[in-house]
């Protein structure tokens, strides 16, 4: 349970990266794979819940997530 509601607190974006890293992933080649997984790691962090993310921490509050 406390796995799960960490994970319905994550940002929506990055979820989503995660989850397509790992479902394309376990098809590719190893040094593909991860490739790919870094490549979805930039542009989730290109976003602007990612700088949400990182303002909230160094603000000490919940982030407020916008799905973009």
């Amino acid at each position: 349970h406390a796995l799960a509601a960490r994970l319905t607190r994550a940002a929506p974006l990055a979820a989503r990266a995660t989850k397509e890293v790992a479902a394309r992933g376990r098809y590719l080649p190893w040094a593909e794979a991860v490739r790919f997984g870094e490549t979805m790691r930039r542009v989730a962090a290109a976003t602007d819940d990612a700088t949400e993310g990182w303002t909230a921490a160094r603000e000490r509050r919940p982030p407020k997530w916008q799905g973009r």
